[in-house]
């Protein structure tokens, strides 16, 4: 099951920034999706060109649909918040600085980096943050 998520995220995360880079001319390579903890605890999923906020999306901006069919809103969320969580916890970080960045390398490779606030932290994995545990924090 983890997986078929990672491979899932990875896709998704690659259209997303596709699309946005298309949107910014640019590569992917120079553009980032960012989750963080909003002021609602809620996820919030931004932008980034250069490590350079751009905009705020929604979950539905991400997969690049209107409608979710395949459900994907209904449980990513919440392990993405979960890990958020888990990562404040482990680190010291407190909720509102919490950031976890995702890129692509020139390898078409996803990669991602745990921050606090602007202060790098770590390099994680998907497998790190997609724990089945983080679903039992609630």
């Amino acid at each position: 099951m983890i997986d078929f998520i990672t491979e899932k995220f990875t896709d998704i995360t690659s259209k997303c920034l596709d699309r946005n880079a298309k949107e910014n001319n640019t590569t992917k390579q120079k553009m980032q999706l960012v989750f963080k903890l909003g002021d609602v605890e809620e996820v919030e999923y931004l932008i980034y060109k250069d490590y350079q906020p751009l905009k705020v999306v929604s979950f539905l901006d991400v997969l690049g649909v209107k409608l979710d069919f395949k459900g994907y809103s209904l449980f990513v969320p919440k392990f993405i918040k979960g890990a958020l969580d888990r990562f404040c916890k482990e680190h010291d970080i407190s909720r509102q600085n919490v950031r976890v960045v995702l890129s692509f390398n020139d390898k078409n490779d996803l990669i991602m980096w745990l921050y606090d606030s602007n202060k790098y932290i770590k390099a994680i994995t998907l497998e790190s943050l997609f724990d089945g545990d983080d679903l039992m924090m609630e």
